[in-house]
């Protein structure tokens, strides 16, 4: 829908549009996500065809601070990227090895779009939060 089909509308409708839209979308889009993710983990768990590594403490800190330097730079570029950072470094603080579970309850009070996105999944998106993950 384009900007003057939306204000052609009733305020009425413009509100529901705007209660259901937004947040609210993106919030119910990020639960989905989660419920997807933990579900095609759990098969790829089950399966002997795929295997997951968990680093060390040692090597998930390494990896860890290299990522906290990385943000540090991308955040310095732009002013309004501080407040990401922060989020960042709250992020970087929970356990690197052990699983977080998904709080959906959680998602959105961190300020970034889509939650616990930045769980170290490694290059396979499938690898969620658990770690790297090859198949």
């Amino acid at each position: 829908m384009n900007k003057q089909r939306y204000e052609s509308l009733p305020k009425e409708v413009q509100d529901i549009i705007n209660a259901e839209s937004g947040e609210a979308l993106s919030l119910a889009f990020t639960r989905a996500m989660m419920k997807e993710a933990d579900q095609a983990v759990a098969r790829m768990e089950a399966s002997p065809d795929h295997h997951f590594y968990e680093p060390s403490a040692q090597e998930a800190q390494r990896f860890y601070d290299a990522f906290a330097r990385m943000a540090v730079d991308w955040g310095g570029e732009d002013a309004k990227r501080l407040a990401l950072i922060e989020d960042l470094r709250a992020i970087l603080r929970i356990s690197p090895v052990k699983r977080r579970p998904h709080n959906v309850d959680e998602v959105g009070k961190t300020g970034l779009s889509h939650g616990q996105g930045l769980g170290g999944g490694g290059a396979c998106p499938a690898a969620g939060p658990r770690g790297f993950h090859h198949h």
